[in-house]
């Protein structure tokens, strides 16, 4: 079990920050913050489990899809955008509103119901919220980097009362994160190595392609390389046609510790930024832009009804999350035919005797099959705006049953509805693929 204070204490600002701190959230654990592989750095990469911009958490290495997420002890529901995100994101439970956080790993059917069982491989966490609160209380934190970038404001409020027969607690907070760009923190992306005598090298390196063409039938380059790659070389040539070479002609690297001799030739494009898109991936976020914000209502109210303690109860809840990210730009592999049909001063494409287009040499094409062109879109950035605003209400009664027999028992009851509902949304520049075909 942990408290809420003591996460205040220890510098922690979410519930999700709090849970990946604990021995018992093994494995990967998503964070909102940092631009991973998790639906952030790629359109068709799927998203986080909550989401993408979403905190989650997953217990015993498996997945936060396999963890029940409750709210004092009720099921919180679901929301983020893009694809069907099956956790809700823990970042946005205001953590001054925490009384404490319950992780049950095994048994947890016994105690929240059969259903758990379902849902809970993993395990449950109960987020019990303060149902009262006393005063009022302020908190604020502001962090920053020592390179700049990044910094988090945070300031959050919670008050109340408690009256013989009424409680009731209301908080808030809001949060907010500046952006970091890979190229805020690193000149290119790296290589290191380390050689038998101990010396360290450091060169840039990527192995994602850019201004290569691929023949996967290997004619192009057949005699030379005999693999698929054909590169653009402006005034150079070793295959024939100008412009273009195989890997062995590909700009030799530079730096002395990088050793590309004839055996691994086919490896200088990792080193070179025009045959790679090492540039473009460094205007990508490393840390992500976003606002939060929270508003949790928690109360009850005792009419004492028929003698049994009975206790009205209440909850509402509106989160708010905006984020704003900007990964490495899409690349697309449009086939370039080395024939395409005629046409005429029109534009209507010119056919034969038997109805067949008449087919001329392509003039943007020097190859005499068809390739793949790999083009990054550099003016069409992998740029998203997501927008989140979940809200839940909870009320219900519960109370001590008055017969003899069931009170003897310790017998009690508590029904209650709850009302979950997320609303969100992703804006995104795409291309138009069939205007593409067409072009």
């Amino acid at each position: 079990m942990i408290t809420g204070e003591d996460a205040l204490k220890s510098g922690v600002r979410t519930v999700a920050e709090l849970l990946q701190n604990t021995s018992m959230a093994n494995g990967q654990q998503p964070d909102s913050s940092f631009n991973s592989n998790s639906g952030n750095s790629n359109s068709s990469e799927p998203p986080p489990s909550g989401g993408i911009g979403s905190s989650n958490i997953g217990l015993r290495g498996l997945g936060p899809e396999r963890t029940l997420i409750l709210i004092n002890g009720r099921r919180l529901g679901s929301s983020g955008v893009r694809g069907a995100p099956s956790q809700p994101d823990l970042s946005l439970i205001p953590v001054n509103m925490v009384d404490r956080v319950e992780v049950i790993t095994e048994g947890a059917s016994s105690i929240y119901g059969a259903d758990a069982d379902a849902d809970a491989v993993a395990g449950v966490i109960n987020v019990i919220l303060k149902e009262s609160f006393d005063g009022f209380e302020i908190s604020a934190a502001i962090s920053d980097t020592a390179d700049g970038g990044g910094e988090e404001k945070d300031i959050s409020f919670i008050t109340g009362f408690e009256s013989k027969k009424a409680k009731f607690a209301f908080s808030a907070s809001y949060y907010e994160r500046e952006r970091v760009a890979v190229n805020d923190r690193t000149d290119c992306l790296r290589r290191k190595w380390k050689d038998d005598s101990g010396k360290k090298t450091s060169v840039c390196y990527s192995q994602f392609w850019d201004n290569v063409m691929l023949d996967l039938g290997g004619t192009v380059t057949a005699g030379v390389t005999d693999d698929i790659a054909i590169f653009y070389t402006p005034g150079m040539t070793d295959l024939g046609m100008p412009n273009f070479s195989s890997a062995f002609n590909v700009m030799q690297p530079t730096d002395p510790n990088i050793d590309v001799t004839s055996a691994n030739q086919r490896e200088r494009r990792y080193f070179s930024p025009f045959t790679n898109d090492n540039i473009d991936r460094m205007r990508a976020d490393l840390v992500q832009p976003m606002t939060r914000f929270s508003v949790a209502v928690n109360g009850s109210y005792s009419p004492d009804l028929w003698g049994g303690e009975e206790e009205i109860f209440y909850e509402t809840y509106f989160f708010h999350r905006h984020l704003t990210s900007r990964a490495s730009s899409e690349q697309i592999f449009p086939a370039v035919a080395p024939m395409i049909p005629q046409e005429d001063a029109s534009g209507n494409i010119i056919v034969d005797g038997s109805g067949a287009p008449v087919l001329v040499d392509n003039p943007l094409s020097p190859f005499p099959v068809v390739v793949s062109n790999i083009i990054t879109l550099e003016d069409l950035p992998q740029e998203r705006d997501v927008e989140l605003n979940p809200f839940r209400m909870v009320t219900g009664l519960r109370g001590e049953f008055t017969s003899d027999w069931l009170e003897k028992k310790g017998w009690s009851y508590e029904m209650f509805v709850s009302y979950d509902r997320g609303v969100g949304k992703q804006d995104q520049p795409i291309m138009n693929e069939s205007n593409l075909a067409l072009s």
